[in-house]
């Protein structure tokens, strides 16, 4: 076979293996969401707590997300090794599922984020569809680059890292104004259909408008790997050992520091009870509290006000009211 034919080759490889893999991994995110699994987890959390169970949402749309990114990237593998047919097994799909379930996990949520912030405050994409497409098109150039630096490390050898950056930046560049595009004409898609039919018709059209420059690219870089390591030995392209144990180390440094962030955001957000131990425990100006009274041997003025009884998280008692004092009104 030519280099053309070959090259050819590739590129129909990457479109249709990267095409399945994003359909595979979008609709298995989709699937688990309708399913109430999601739900389920996050309703673990106490209904007194809707800051944290906020949290909760936010880490299980992080963990569904990069679990689809890594099924998608496991096909992807699986996609490459059929252009490169003399590379090991494990890079490529580990390598790649390891790199979309990450990747797209880390970027789903600010990603979100910012849309929602911006579809606020700013109306104007609305009548200009090339907005849709710079904007779309930068964070496809936000994510390629992500994706092109855990790809290139964990896959390739560090002097042939290069081709697959660009090719990871151009085909996410494209492949984030294809989006904007479909998004920007999404209320013309599959019109007067039922929602979960009109939601999988728009999902696989994204899918497939956002993977198939991403496999053409790809599929083109991994070629010319796939000519490399004929030509000059598969020591000369395989990742060096210090590739994956830098692009690992970095990733659990990363999730300790944000676990860390996690579970101080969480003791933050939980709403405790309030308790009299809480309030004017120490001598302050003006105001103190003296030792605990007994409501009979207190109770020698009139009293202005019911008696409250309130417990905190410990069990502890208290009663309080207001009482007419020679001084004026007090609380007990």
């Amino acid at each position: 076979m030519n280099t053309k034919n070959s090259s050819i080759r590739a590129v129909l490889i990457g479109l249709l293996g990267f095409s399945i893999g994003g359909i595979a991994g979008n609709l298995f995110t989709y699937l688990i969401i309708i399913s109430g699994f999601a739900a389920w987890l996050v309703g673990l959390f106490p209904e007194n707590q809707p800051l944290v169970r906020l949290l909760a949402a936010i880490l299980t749309a992080f963990l569904v997300v990069a679990l689809g990114g890594a099924i998608t990237g496991i096909v992807n593998g699986l996609a490459v090794m059929r252009i490169d047919v003399g590379a090991k097994t494990r890079p490529y799909l580990l390598g790649f599922g390891y790199a979309f379930g990450i990747g797209q996990g880390i970027f789903f949520i600010p990603s979100l984020l910012l849309i929602s912030l911006i579809s606020i405050y700013n109306n104007a994409p609305q009548t200009q569809p090339g907005a849709y497409l710079i904007f779309f098109g930068l964070l496809g150039v936000i994510y390629g680059i992500l994706m092109g630096i855990l790809l290139s490390l964990i896959t390739v050898r560090f002097r042939y890292s290069w081709i697959v950056f660009f090719a990871s930046l151009l085909g996410f560049a494209v492949g984030g104004m294809l989006i904007g595009l479909v998004l920007y004409n999404a209320d013309s898609i599959s019109p007067g259909t039922s929602q979960m039919l009109r939601a999988l018709t728009r999902l696989g059209i994204l899918s497939l408008l956002t993977y198939i420059p991403i496999g053409a690219a790809l599929g083109l870089a991994y070629h010319w790997i796939s000519e490399k390591r004929r030509t000059k030995g598969d020591e000369a392209v395989t990742p060096s050992k210090w590739q994956p144990i830098l692009v690992i180390a970095v990733s659990l440094l990363v999730y300790f520091s944000i676990a860390g962030i996690v579970r101080q955001v969480e003791k933050f957000l939980v709403i405790r009870p309030g308790s009299t131990a809480d309030v004017l425990t120490d001598e302050t100006v003006g105001t103190h509290w003296t030792s605990p009274l007994s409501p009979v041997s207190a109770n020698q003025g009139s009293v202005s006000s019911q008696h409250g009884i309130h417990s905190n998280e410990d069990g502890d008692l208290a009663l309080g009211w207001a009482q007419e004092t020679d001084f004026g009104s007090d609380i007990y």
